[in-house]
């Protein structure tokens, strides 16, 4: 079910997208759940009308406690859906509200989730995007400003280039990257991208940690089992 709350103390940004989720919270706040329908699309609007929107509001209250406020803001890509993330400090709880835009900038989704820990605010799809780029272009010192410390000292370039050339050697030339999806393992977030070389089908596996470094990564066969 979609739940919803918020807040007031908004940290300021310029994101349009990050401003649109402000809004939202603040219609929760001032009780404004019939102004809050002019951002959603016509799925939401239809399932969530403000009557239900009030509820909703009134259940977080009651599992969470009080509003304080707000604190970062983020946001990240999933499946050409942008998603905001805010978290937001209630009087028993930190909970992250999540605000599904689609690509016309419509919230497609809204709901509060318990807050894991940082969101990248560069997007997990974005970065494993940035990863595989760097081996294309065979930037491995540049690949590795995202990976955590101990990736650092496993990984340095002259080790992810003698990876590259391995897979190169093994799987034939890159062509192209296709489909892209996540799961959560633990405290992991997990990005899979389907890369096409000319003698075979790989998955690129980009861990990430809870501080958004990364903290692996593989090549593994096309139909390796997750996580």
């Amino acid at each position: 079910m979609l739940s919803f709350i918020c807040t007031a103390g908004f940290a300021q940004t310029t994101n349009p997208l990050h401003e649109k989720a402000q809004a939202i919270l603040a219609c929760f706040t001032k009780g404004d759940y019939a102004g809050m329908s002019k951002y959603f699309d016509e799925t939401m609007k239809r399932e969530l009308p403000p009557a239900k929107l009030k509820e909703a509001w009134n259940t977080v209250n009651q599992q969470a406690g009080t509003y304080t406020k707000s604190t970062t803001v983020a946001d990240s890509m999933y499946q050409g859906f942008r998603v905001v993330y805010i978290t937001c400090i209630f009087q028993n709880a930190k909970l992250k509200m999540r605000t599904v835009f689609d690509k016309n900038d419509k919230v497609a989704g809204l709901w509060f989730a318990p807050d894991n820990g940082p969101v990248c605010s560069a997007g997990f799809y974005e970065k494993s995007k940035i990863i595989l780029a760097c081996f294309e272009k065979e930037d491995y010192a540049g690949m590795t400003k995202y990976f955590d410390e101990t990736m650092k000292k496993q990984l340095p370039p002259e080790k992810l280039k003698e990876v590259w050339n391995m897979i190169n050697q093994q799987a034939g030339t890159f062509i192209k990257p296709s489909t892209m999806e996540d799961v959560t393992f633990q405290q992991y977030r997990i990005v899979y991208t389907i890369c096409i070389f000319q003698n075979a089908k790989l998955k690129l596996k980009t861990v990430f940690n809870s501080e958004c470094q990364i903290s692996g990564l593989f090549f593994v066969p096309e139909n390796a089992p997750k996580p």
